[in-house]
């Protein structure tokens, strides 16, 4: 990648994670909400990949926490749900109180909901990219041996010049190497 665009990426990612929590919380007084400002807030995150390569992002990117972060998200927004319920409304009935039009707190229930959304959202497309890149990218180091690294070597099959799979595993001759 070339280096003005690894400094202007480096350079945008806190703008780019700002951005994604402001569309979240301010989901219920303009356009965005939980899901778009979760998309754009895990797009801050894979900004480190372009910026320096993809052990760096690897390295503040673990998948079992956000694969928690995941679960959480999708236990708040129940929880908001049970909440309406316990109090005799029906499920994600808004039982808050609705507040000052056009401020963050005139939404009731629903800037929890983008909240739960917006964690849910972000940590799954997290996980997503953490599968698709863990699966196209593969560096031979020196000795001919595979680690995961920043250049996919493999193209469109998936294989290496060697004929691997991404995955390490020979591939036959002829055959597509990965899975589908």
């Amino acid at each position: 990648m070339p280096a003005p665009v690894r400094r202007y990426a480096l350079a945008v990612l806190p703008l780019t994670l700002l951005t994604g929590l402001y569309v979240v919380a301010h989901g219920q007084v303009s356009p965005g909400g939980g899901f778009q400002g979760g998309v754009v807030a895990a797009t801050a995150l894979h900004l480190l990949y372009i910026a320096i390569d993809y052990r760096a992002l690897r390295r503040v990117r673990s998948v079992a926490l956000f694969t928690l972060a995941d679960a959480a998200g999708e236990a708040g927004y129940l929880l908001v749900g049970l909440g309406a319920l316990l109090s005799g409304a029906a499920f994600l009935r808004n039982v808050l109180p609705y507040g000052t039009t056009g401020t963050l707190a005139s939404g009731g229930t629903v800037p929890l909901l983008n909240a739960a959304v917006g964690v849910e959202v972000a940590a799954a497309v997290v996980v997503l990219l953490a599968q698709f890149l863990d699966q196209a990218i593969v560096i031979e180091s020196a000795d001919g041996s595979q680690d995961q690294g920043h250049t996919p070597q493999g193209g469109a099959s998936g294989r290496t010049s060697e004929g691997r799979t991404p995955q390490g595993q020979k591939s036959a001759p002829g055959s597509e190497g990965g899975r589908r």
